[in-house]
């Protein structure tokens, strides 16, 4: 299935069919060296990390993701086989595929997915060809990927403490892109089945606590300016339509400054934007892409919500 352009919903929008919560499946990790296990040997549980850390530090030792390696939905495909939990008629995915559909309103740049239609179900995956993987810089996104590691720990490695002249100098920890922790989750969009995997950063407490104690890691430029302000306040779209879909409550974290807000609350900081973000635009689209894969593109952005 090929489809060039999205549609913008209209600008004033009925309420979009209702997304049910978010009910846990089950849970995999992939081992640093990328191989799927069931259950959570890769969870990681959050703690807190001084201000001030440098998130460079110790990114020259970080071991990347084999990103050569074509994994597709095998963690989502394999779980199901275990727990056989597969619901016929709706959508298999990711996360970050439904994102992409709530939040291309307000893109500016272009993606391609595979769509699959088998046994009644659709399963999407981004398209990522080999050349468009070796176009990104394997260090671009290290000081993102700190964050975990200076705000979590897993099991079976030793408690580590922070040292050094500088607040966030740690002499035990490496960064590592591989092992992953992956919740997954079944809900719908109005009578449409849906069915989702997504990587979960840490929790919070104690091991197996469930969606309400699962935390998510994201940074952010320091602020300083108007321009900077805009773009801080589209991310935001982007983080509530993550958690959203996940059902994740919560987020931790920015080493100079350390803020918690509630998932609900990030919709509305966006809404203020000169961009008109609403999250009813954002559900109104995925509705749409889910019925019809509508082709048709408008340029006109939709009112503010």
């Amino acid at each position: 299935m090929s489809v060039e352009h999205l549609s913008l919903p209209p600008g004033h929008l009925p309420p979009p069919p209702a997304y049910a919560r978010p009910k846990l499946l089950g849970t995999y990790s992939h081992l640093p060296d990328r191989r799927i296990v069931p259950g959570d040997a890769s969870m990681a549980y959050y703690r807190p990390a001084p201000l001030g850390a440098d998130l460079t530090y110790g990114a020259k030792e970080r071991i990347d993701r084999d990103e050569s390696v074509e994994e597709h939905l095998d963690g989502l495909v394999e779980s199901f086989r275990r727990i056989g939990r597969e619901r016929p008629g709706g959508v298999v995915t990711w996360r970050g595929m439904l994102t992409r559909f709530m939040t291309a309103p307000f893109e500016t740049e272009g993606w391609a997915m595979d769509a699959v239609a088998l046994n009644g179900s659709v399963y999407l995956e981004l398209y990522d060809p080999p050349e468009e993987r070796a176009k990104r810089k394997p260090g671009l996104c290290r000081a993102t990927w700190a964050m975990p590691t200076r705000h979590t720990r897993r099991i079976l490695r030793a408690t580590r403490r922070w040292t050094g002249p500088r607040a966030g100098r740690e002499q035990s920890t490496r960064m590592c892109s591989g092992a992953t922790d992956s919740s997954i989750v079944e809900s719908s969009i109005g009578e449409i089945p849906v069915t989702i995997g997504g990587e979960v950063d840490c929790v919070d407490g104690t091991p197996n606590p469930g969606l309400s104690k699962c935390v998510e890691l994201k940074t952010n430029k320091v602020i300083n300016d108007e321009r900077g302000d805009n773009i801080f306040h589209k991310k935001l779209l982007k983080h509530w339509a993550q958690s959203f879909l996940l059902g994740i409550p919560d987020r931790r974290g920015h080493p100079v400054l350390a803020a918690q807000l509630p998932n609900s609350a990030y919709s509305g900081y966006s809404r203020g934007t000169e961009a008109g973000l609403a999250s009813r635009t954002c559900a109104a689209l995925l509705v749409r892409c889910a019925r019809d894969g509508d082709a048709e593109h408008t340029a006109e952005r939709p009112a503010p919500a």
